[in-house]
């Protein structure tokens, strides 16, 4: 797979109001099925409000990226900059599950202590993670290296009996469909796993929120790292979440933020 390497350039202050309100980044495609041959446009962007985009994401700060037909890898071969998102264009020649996922390089950020519990409310953070940073809070200001991870599906023609959308891409963190994301209803369950660097990961909070839709709604994984959620509206669904940890002693913290997005019927 290419690998690619961007940076953002922003102010510092933007990107303290930016983690504290919880920028998710994420890749939306122009239609989640297509025809064999037909161009699919997709846009990588960061925003609070999905599937608003708010800011571009720069060529330089991919760090990773790819995209799979069933099991066969390939490569993105161009990232053109729109107004607010990153655009990649792709055609798949054959029938199959088309995943075309990005890992962004790390950041680092300061965050002051006002906007530390906004900022924990809007990832569900855990009552043990909670905890932690009440026993660390005064020891100097929040300092955090995150990276962040996005991912999607497309149907390509009609990909019967192709089931690579249950099979990781290999990233650092990431939201595994535990049945066809094609197939999700109004009505119905919908069930993910989360894992990381392969593992299942217990305990842990998942987001979802859909197009429209302002509210989070979250489920914490069992102990095989599955959530499952009821969908209750239509439309273009973002799901999420953030593995937020200590990173030594007093103030400094790790992150990775990752995302999938589907189409509920």
């Amino acid at each position: 797979m290419r690998r690619l390497m961007l940076t953002c350039v922003v102010v510092p202050v933007l990107w303290i109001c930016s983690l504290a309100s919880a920028h998710e980044t994420w890749i939306v495609p122009s239609r989640f099925d297509t025809k064999v041959g037909e161009e699919v446009r997709f846009d990588i962007t960061t925003g609070t409000e999905f599937p608003a985009p708010e800011m571009v994401v720069k060529p330089e700060r991919i760090a990773k990226s790819g995209w799979r037909l069933g099991q066969q890898p390939g490569e993105v071969a161009e990232f053109r900059e729109g107004d607010k998102s990153l655009i990649v264009t792709q055609a798949f020649p054959q029938p199959g599950v088309a995943t075309v996922w990005v890992a962004l390089k790390p950041r680092e950020i300061d965050l002051a202590d006002d906007k530390v519990v906004e900022y924990l409310d809007e990832i569900g953070a855990t009552d043990e993670l909670r905890k932690t940073w009440q026993a660390r809070k005064g020891q100097g200001i929040w300092k955090e290296s995150y990276a962040k991870h996005a991912k999607t599906f497309v149907a390509v023609g009609e990909p019967a009996g192709d089931e690579s959308w249950g099979t990781p891409v290999g990233m650092q963190l990431e939201l595994l469909p535990v049945s066809n994301p094609f197939a999700a209803r109004t009505g119905q369950k919908f069930s993910v796993r989360i894992l990381r660097e392969g593992k299942p990961l217990p305990r842990w909070p998942i987001g979802l929120v859909v197009q429209g839709q302002t509210k989070r709604q979250f489920e914490t994984s069992d102990a095989d790292g599955k959530v499952t959620f009821t969908l209750r509206h239509a439309g273009d669904a973002l799901l999420f979440a953030v593995h937020l940890r200590p990173q030594g002693e007093g103030s400094r913290w790790q992150s990775d933020f990752t995302t999938l997005t589907l189409k509920v019927r």
